[in-house]
């Protein structure tokens, strides 16, 4: 039995956080929040709107952070022709993304997948379990399967 990641629920949530988005690039997500963050700035004036805005972006480094991740694995997948992981991904953690995971939730959604791609269910635990290192990877997360050197 394999031993469970300890970014394992982050890397889950942060492709369906990715998909409530709608997707968006690194770019658009920035663009987004300074946006939102200038209509919220209401009637300062135009330099302290700015600032408010810069503020808010560096706020939401962490998310940014994760959007980025997220656009970076489904583009070098797609790149590698490993474009199935990104539609395993897509149909097993992205559904309804607003929605918590209920109990065996993933389990039905991965032989819901499996019986559409063909691919047997372990290869789609495999490929989602790729999906995940390669985001905690990408996203420099710690993984306890590696021994610190110093």
């Amino acid at each position: 039995m394999r031993k469970k990641e300890n970014f394992h629920d982050y890397a889950i949530s942060a492709y369906k956080h990715w998909a409530g988005k709608g997707c968006p690039t690194y770019d658009e997500a920035v663009n987004r929040v300074y946006t939102h963050a200038l209509s919220k700035a209401g009637n300062k004036n135009p330099k302290e709107a700015v600032t408010f805005a810069e503020t808010e972006v560096e706020r939401a480094s962490a998310v940014l952070s994760d959007i980025l991740a997220c656009e970076t694995v489904f583009r070098e997948f797609e790149r590698t022709g490993n474009g199935l992981i990104c539609d395993a991904v897509r149909e097993i953690y992205m559904v309804q993304p607003h929605k918590p995971l209920r109990a065996n939730d993933i389990t039905h959604r991965v032989i819901a997948f499996s019986l559409k791609v063909p691919l047997s269910e372990r290869q789609v635990y495999r490929y989602l379990a790729r999906a995940r290192e390669a985001f905690a990877m990408v996203r420099n997360l710690r993984n306890d399967t590696e021994d610190d050197e110093w």
